[in-house]
């Protein structure tokens, strides 16, 4: 029992980087395609930029290519089925949620935004240790 414990306990950490990786295989799968715009940021760089709370990488990946959108957002969908919806809206044509994933202390360790319209989508991806939804909501989206 205690060698069970002991290898567990060891596996942890893996499960953060399988699941940051979960992210950066979503990433690189629209990286380099025609009509897609990705981006990734370190934590470091997110610390320059004031927003390093908590938040360990982000990733963004847009659409402009009305043909492309529809894949795009199927593929989000089976992404996100695992997630929790905390907000959702629709403003000028365009549908706005906001899902989180928790871990066993509720901190937030997960959230995605996606932003759609008929046109374009964007998909934004933030992995952390204990993501503060206010402050994303204040800083990075100006809510």
């Amino acid at each position: 029992m205690k060698r069970l414990i002991t290898i567990l306990f060891l596996l942890l950490p893996l499960t953060a980087v399988a699941q940051d990786s979960e992210f950066s295989n979503y990433v690189k799968k629209y990286s380099g395609q025609k009509g897609f715009t990705t981006v990734e940021l370190s934590q470091q760089i997110l610390a320059t930029m004031g927003v390093g709370d908590g938040i360990e990488s982000m990733y963004a990946v847009s659409v402009e290519d009305r043909e492309k959108v529809a894949d795009f957002c199927a593929d989000t969908q089976n992404l996100v089925a695992h997630y929790k919806v905390l907000m959702s809206f629709l403003n000028d044509g365009k549908s706005v949620s906001i899902y989180s994933r928790n871990n066993t202390s509720k901190a937030i360790t997960h959230l995605i935004i996606f932003i759609r319209s008929e046109s374009a989508a964007t998909l934004v991806l933030l992995y952390g240790s204990n993501i503060e939804l206010s402050d994303v909501l204040s800083k990075q989206l100006g809510v």
